[in-house]
């Protein structure tokens, strides 16, 4: 039921405020990004060659204003802020005059919420919720710190979220990945305790033992770490190092599986349906005429 107050009202405001600003050098400063997703060079350097030619970005940007401070929080529009930096470090004298969607005082949670109603027609990945929410995960900064993992990789990074998937699949009973919703993977994400980043680090470093055995920077490149092998490699190597012994299952990986011959004829499998494949033939192989069995 709406309250009379609200019935009685016959012109329904927005929750934000319009503002014009122009911008220039030192006005770009003041704008910080909470929760940036990841930047897209190509779009940015789009925006740039366009505000080069003279030609505006013509939308406006969503922000956050809290009372105490000057700083103004960017909730959409990354790629154009960071293209406008880059604009006035070339031409520090100009100015370009940008429309402010301003909202008041919000929580990170309403930030959020405002970036997906504002983004309703641009899916986000799950990479940009474990963005939006890390600081809710508590051992987020330990993972980060722990292990070569980045929320957005590199070649010397791999994607955070396929190692916390691994780790997840490797909880259960028989290897079939992990179906979560992007909301359910944070849910689990946060309930991640400093032990579990060691068990996933101990694991990892096994299979960097095996799999990357020159200790190469860019290590994301070899077939072993691409996603869909990832996995079920993780499965094997977290549920056998203590059942069969570490030494054990780093000799027979390396002497079965670390071959990139055989790891790049995995390249077409794909989605869980393939990681199932891939796990069954490398059980298969590992097993095949020994009497230490990898479950």
């Amino acid at each position: 039921m709406q309250d009379k107050k609200t019935q009685d009202k016959k012109t329904l405001e927005y929750p934000y405020e319009i503002r014009t600003l122009t911008m220039g050098k030192e006005d770009i400063k003041l704008c910080y990004f909470p929760n940036q997703r990841q930047i897209r060079e190509t779009q940015v350097n789009r925006i740039l060659r366009q505000l080069r030619d003279g030609i505006h970005f013509d939308s406006m940007l969503v922000v956050n204003v809290n009372n105490g401070t000057k700083k103004i929080r960017i909730i959409d529009g990354g790629h154009r802020v960071t293209a406008l930096t880059k604009y006035f470090e070339e031409f520090p004298d100009r100015k370009v005059k940008v429309s402010l969607v301003v909202y008041k005082d919000l929580s990170e949670e309403s930030e959020r919420k405002i970036y997906t109603k504002w983004n309703l027609g641009a899916k986000q990945t799950l990479d940009d919720f474990i963005n939006s929410y890390k600081k809710e995960i508590h051992e987020f900064e330990d993972i980060i710190l722990e292990l070569p993992v980045a929320v957005y990789p590199s070649k010397n990074k791999m994607r955070l979220r396929y190692v916390i998937s691994a780790y997840f699949s490797s909880k259960n009973k028989n290897f079939h990945g992990v179906t979560y919703t992007a909301m359910e993977f944070i849910e689990q994400m946060k309930k991640l305790t400093y032990d579990d980043v060691e068990s996933i680090k101990n694991t990892f470093e096994i299979i960097n033992e095996i799999f990357n055995p020159d200790s190469l920077i860019d290590f994301t490149r070899l077939p072993a770490f691409k996603n869909n092998v990832f996995t079920p490699i993780y499965y094997l190597v977290s549920n056998n190092k203590v059942l069969l012994g570490k030494q054990y299952v780093i000799k027979r990986m390396k002497t079965i599986l670390a071959k990139k011959v055989l790891l790049e004829t995995f390249k077409g499998y794909t989605g869980r349906t393939g990681m199932v494949e891939i796990y069954n033939r490398c059980k298969f192989l590992l097993n095949d005429g020994v009497e230490h069995k990898f479950k």
